[in-house]
């Protein structure tokens, strides 16, 4: 079963489970139950098999908002047809579920919303850890090549004028993470010099910013996002060519996930490139 509606400069949409995935980055067995709430419709897909916890709502206003629970992954994705923005209010993944998810989801989003001539995605990288929720988006969609908007482009350059780092050497948190040089500074938090990579400093100390994702041609952010994706399978290989040496060897299920991620970087760069 599959439904159909047409919403202003986008492409048709059609809500089923082939195209479930490209639309909220979930890729499960599901089944079309159509329903009303108050003033507005909406639909709810349920999921058939392991996950009944599973439950999306989508609202047919100006805006079209998904919000969806599992236990592998929350989301809350707001699409603003009129001025061309997609707003991920929330994208989380279960700490145990296999690595590279995030970048998979990722990719077929920005795959479809580029179809559909989406220009900018938006989100809050959020950095929180606790006894309950860990989010690392602070420090993993500037590696896949977001940049900051102008709250987030605050933020980060009170963390660089901590520790006296040159902004114009480092425009973007992209740009510090992929610096794998080391750097010297002072910390003014633990009040010492300090020696580390530039990743390292942003994994260590970086915060919540607000960022973008560009999708209009004269923009660099899908250039970073290509570097990003060779730099992963580039590093990968490293990791695969190591267990097989017997050198670092990996779990059963880590190699598992290894060779699945790499898989779809092979899969990617050949598209991509």
């Amino acid at each position: 079963m599959s439904l159909f509606f047409q919403k202003p400069n986008m492409l048709k949409i059609e809500l089923n489970e082939e195209n479930f995935f490209t639309l909220t980055g979930c890729s499960l067995p599901l089944k079309l139950v159509l329903g009303c709430t108050g003033v507005y419709p909406f639909y709810s897909f349920t999921e058939l098999r392991d996950n009944p916890r599973l439950h999306v709502i989508f609202v047919l206003t100006d805006l079209l908002q998904v919000n969806i629970v599992t236990d592998a992954v929350e989301l809350e994705r707001r699409f603003d047809f009129d001025n061309q923005i997609v707003r991920n209010e929330l994208f989380t993944l279960s700490i145990d579920k296999e690595t590279g998810m995030g970048l998979i989801a990722f990719s077929s989003q920005l795959d479809y919303l580029m179809i559909a001539g989406v220009e900018r995605m938006e989100c809050k990288a959020a950095g929180t850890y606790g006894i309950r929720k860990i989010f690392s988006g602070y420090f993993v969609w500037p590696s896949y090549g977001w940049k900051p908007l102008p709250d987030g482009e605050k933020v980060y350059k009170n963390v660089l004028s901590r520790f006296g780092i040159d902004h114009e050497k480092f425009p973007t948190p992209n740009d510090l993470i992929r610096c794998e040089e080391l750097i010297t500074f002072t910390s003014e938090l633990e009040n010492q010099e300090l020696t580390m990579t530039g990743r390292d400093i942003w994994l260590i100390y970086g915060e919540s910013i607000e960022a973008y994702f560009d999708l209009t041609p004269n923009d660099d952010c899908m250039q970073r996002y290509k570097d990003y994706i060779l730099y992963k399978q580039a590093k990968l290989n490293l990791i695969l060519q190591a267990h097989n040496n017997e050198v670092n060897q990996l779990t059963e299920n880590e190699l598992k996930n290894v060779k699945h991620l790499l898989e779809f970087l092979n899969k990617r760069i050949q598209l991509l490139f």
